[in-house]
């Protein structure tokens, strides 16, 4: 069962809402007792807003959730004995996927109908953790922390021994472009993303050289 919902409230504040109130229409189709809850949580602080949890679906952009995405979730967890972080799917207003799953590489893995896949990174628009998950890694923060030169998250739960996989199908929608540095694509090629990296660089460097001065 989920525990938490952790909705991120940076974005439009509209899509946010809706984002909200869709989370709460399918968590009372998933409670069916007294007992049952789940807590939804907004977010100012990103992942550094992550405290030890028991399992949350994490919701790092404003998304509207498919129909039965909670339980279909649910299911899936189950079926992966409540161990692997679930990374899921999200299409952009024309259909076509903009978060999910990536290769070691940062491809955008494209889901299976039917079964969970493994993915080696992931993207945190939608994402399933297990408390599991956050017990064997060194802080929760990890789950959500993409290093530098990485195309997602995913290397210090891959490092801790967690698996991760992409949920089955497109489970939300979003109108929140994805920006992806030129120097982080992988569409692009090897002289492409160095020639950004160095520009990238070589601002960083002028800027730091301006504050010393000032």
């Amino acid at each position: 069962m989920i525990a938490r919902i952790v909705v991120s409230s940076k974005g439009n504040p509209e899509a946010v809402s809706a984002c909200v109130d869709e989370c709460r229409r399918q968590c009372d189709q998933l409670i069916t007792s007294e007992s049952d809850s789940i807590e939804i949580i907004m977010n100012d602080d990103g992942d550094a807003g992550c405290t030890l949890w028991d399992s949350c679906l994490w919701l790092g952009r404003p998304v509207i959730l498919k129909d039965d995405a909670l339980s279909s979730l649910m299911l899936n967890s189950g079926f992966l004995r409540h161990k692997a972080i679930i990374a899921c799917s999200v299409a952009g207003e024309d259909g076509k996927i903009v978060y999910g799953g990536h290769s070691k590489r940062g491809k955008l893995l494209e889901p299976d109908p039917t079964i969970p896949i493994p993915c080696h990174l992931y993207d945190t628009a939608m994402l399933f953790v297990p408390r599991d998950a956050f017990t064997k890694v060194a802080l929760p923060s990890d789950i959500f922390t993409q290093s530098f030169f990485d195309y997602g998250c995913g290397e210090k739960p891959f490092s801790a021994g967690v698996p991760r996989v992409l949920a089955p199908g497109i489970l939300a929608t979003t109108t929140d472009a994805r920006q992806i540095p030129a120097m982080l694509d992988p569409s692009l090629s090897l002289t492409r993303r160095t020639e950004a990296f160095i520009r990238t660089l070589c601002h960083d460097v002028a800027r730091a050289i301006r504050s010393v001065f000032r």
